[in-house]
């Protein structure tokens, strides 16, 4: 029978450590990264609805009615007045805060229960005619899953304009 010496019981105790540390720290990481991009989309948030507040023009996303003719969807500002440019602008931060929204839950990097919150800033976004026409100028720079969410729930420009 083999004995097993005090320095072998010692070296298995410190690579069992060692290696109980690395998960240990690998999970942490991993959590702590996640609840940092949770937090970076919260502040974010907070910055998108402190904006219109600043700027009456851009709440003009969230209207369900258009007071004036919007351009042909195409992106080109040389048609576009000052208040449908900042509309535009405006609405590239909301669907890249959408998109990244929908990354972090495609990743499963969302705390439990948050999705539900942002699904319905999207789906009432996705009835108002001015985010629409953002979308129309835009949709083709955004993820799939961004663009199945909003095209299956879009208000229908062309029956309601």
């Amino acid at each position: 029978m083999k004995i097993i010496s005090m320095e072998m019981i010692i070296s298995g105790a410190a690579l069992l450590f060692s290696m109980i540390s690395l998960f240990i720290s690998y999970r942490i990481e991993k959590h702590g990264k996640k609840f940092q991009s949770y937090f970076d989309i919260e502040r974010a948030a907070l910055e998108l609805f402190r904006m219109p507040i600043e700027n009456d023009i851009l709440n003009k996303i969230y209207f369900n009615k258009i007071d004036t003719k919007l351009p042909a969807p195409t992106g080109d500002f040389k048609s576009m007045t000052k208040d449908e440019r900042s509309i535009l602008h405006y609405g590239t931060i909301l669907l890249a805060y959408f998109e990244q929204l929908v990354e972090l839950a495609e990743n499963k990097e969302l705390p439990e229960g948050v999705k539900s919150t942002w699904d319905t800033w999207i789906l009432e976004c996705c009835e108002c005619p001015y985010f629409i026409w953002v979308w129309d100028c835009l949709k083709g720079h955004y993820l799939p899953a961004l663009a199945i969410i909003i095209e299956s729930n879009r208000f229908d420009m062309k029956n309601d304009r």
